[in-house]
């Protein structure tokens, strides 16, 4: 029986768990008890960090796994990589890794291997604010995290400032990044890679609140897209990753598209995308975006990847009171689950981790649930 090391502990970690299981896999899953919801239907449980990577290691070493993943956790994919390197299982270097977590050498990048991108400048105090030649509003952000922590649209310098300091504290690395404000409609295109061969396995049309926190509040997939301007986007897609030398695993891609069709490449994830990505992606295109995931951290080859949307898939996120009355009438989709676990409150909300809860489901046409619209 295979042996793979699954890094994480929460529901996207969850469904890997269960893909795993059906595929008669032996799952090892490192994470702190706390919080831990994978305890019931793991083979077994390590109380390790996932960012202790000797320790991870050596538990591994001494497991002798196949193979090492994760899904919708960045801070994860460093500890992912150095164990595959070590004990020379299939990932990606630590070089890809460390860019693709890092916003400021991801937009380095970008600009060293022609990828369209926008300005940007590593902000490293308040007088390096103050000298700035970006133009109002632009996008202040910390440089290691994701789900919209420490991001922030400013209109002035005294907004910048307050940003600043917010985005800081939150920053692991203590790294703080402003960029350019591109004006779009935002797609994220979920892909697949092995041995540096990109696939296609799904697009996603994005919906965030309002500046000034951009706040993800509903996702549908497939998003809505010409087809010239589709296929334009899974080529460059396919350059951006060839260009960050990303080579194996699912990976998630944010880029948008202005009125004048110009494209600009907002970030890489080298990972899965979270909020149920794997799971739109199946209901969208039919297609296992999880048990191909685990092939391929398992060196076992996939085939070529040809989707076809055959419904919507959505999710829509409960953000306020508004949201939660749209809830009383959804006969117009094919509900797979709906959740509210947390206090409604018309306070704004700065994060996804403030989300109060969800719905996901399908539909045959559009769902305009995610407008706000029954």
């Amino acid at each position: 029986m295979k042996k793979i090391a699954i890094l994480g502990a929460s529901f996207p970690q969850r469904r890997l768990v269960e893909q795993a299981k059906r595929m008669s896999i032996e799952t090892h899953v490192f994470a702190w008890d706390k919080g831990n919801i994978v305890k019931d239907i793991a083979d077994y449980c390590y109380p390790i960090s996932t960012l202790d990577k000797e320790a991870i290691l050596e538990k591994c070493l001494e497991i002798k796994i196949d193979g090492i993943l994760t899904v919708g956790s960045d801070i994860a994919v460093d500890t992912v990589n150095y164990v595959a390197d070590k004990l020379s299982l299939v990932g990606n270097s630590m070089d890809t890794s460390m860019i693709c977590r890092d916003k400021h050498l991801m937009r380095s990048s970008f600009k060293t291997n022609g990828i369209p991108s926008i300005k940007f400048q590593l902000i490293k105090t308040e007088k390096d604010l103050e000298k700035t030649d970006l133009k109002y509003p632009f996008m202040v952000k910390a440089t290691d995290r994701s789900g919209s922590r420490g991001v922030t649209r400013v209109n002035n310098l005294e907004e910048a400032k307050v940003a600043f300091k917010e985005a800081l504290e939150v920053s692991l690395n203590k790294k703080v990044i402003i960029e350019e404000y591109f004006e779009g409609v935002q797609y994220s295109m979920e892909m697949i890679s092995q041995n540096n061969k990109h696939y296609f396995a799904g697009i996603t049309e994005e919906f965030y609140t309002g500046p000034p926190y951009f706040v993800e509040k509903a996702h549908v997939v497939p998003g809505r897209i010409d087809e010239k301007l589709l296929l334009k986007a899974i080529n460059l897609t396919k350059d951006t990753l060839t260009a960050l030398k990303f080579e194996n695993g699912a990976s998630h891609t944010e880029l948008r598209i202005n009125e004048n069709n110009e494209f600009c490449i907002i970030e890489v994830a080298g990972r899965m995308g979270g909020d149920f990505r794997a799971e739109m992606v199946e209901n969208a295109y039919s297609y296992n975006y999880l048990e191909d995931t685990i092939k391929i951290a398992l060196g076992i080859g996939i085939e070529k990847v040809k989707n076809v949307p055959v419904q919507f898939s959505f999710v829509k996120w409960i953000l306020n009171k508004a949201d939660k009355e749209l809830l009383n009438d959804l006969s117009s989709y094919n509900i797979l689950d709906k959740n509210i676990y947390g206090e409604i409150n018309e306070s704004e909300i700065q994060s996804s981790e403030f989300r109060m809860g969800y719905v996901l489901g399908t539909s045959k046409s559009f769902p305009n649930i995610v407008l706000n619209k029954k």
